[in-house]
């Protein structure tokens, strides 16, 4: 089992969930985050003054996935999520030691 980690653009979102929509997978979840961009700091409206800041606004999705799936779904949130240009994001995997869905006590690939 793998955890699928995306931080993307927020409006790459809806192009990624219907990606993943089209793959029959609707189990995600999404957050709303600041990250911290590599590019030189820029200057944006803020409270009425101008602030300097290398702060963006992204989209976290995370999505937990049966091994064999990971590629699929790895290729599908790149894909919609692609402007070619700096910024778009990343994505990383992580190995899942155990899940356990508390409704039914179901473990391992089960779970998900």
């Amino acid at each position: 089992m793998k955890m699928i980690v995306a931080t993307i653009r927020p409006v790459k979102f809806p192009y990624v969930k219907d990606a993943l929509a089209h793959m029959r997978l609707d189990q995600m979840t999404v957050y709303t985050v600041t990250g911290c961009e590599n590019w030189e700091a820029a200057n944006h409206p803020y409270g009425g003054n101008e602030v300097e800041s290398n702060l963006a606004n992204k989209t976290r999705i995370e999505i937990a996935a049966a091994d064999e799936n990971v590629p699929s779904i790895v290729d599908a949130i790149r894909r919609a999520a692609n402007t070619g240009n700096p910024g778009d994001g990343t994505i990383s995997v992580y190995t899942i030691e155990q899940s356990i869905k508390i409704r039914t006590g179901e473990k391992g690939p089960a779970a998900l």
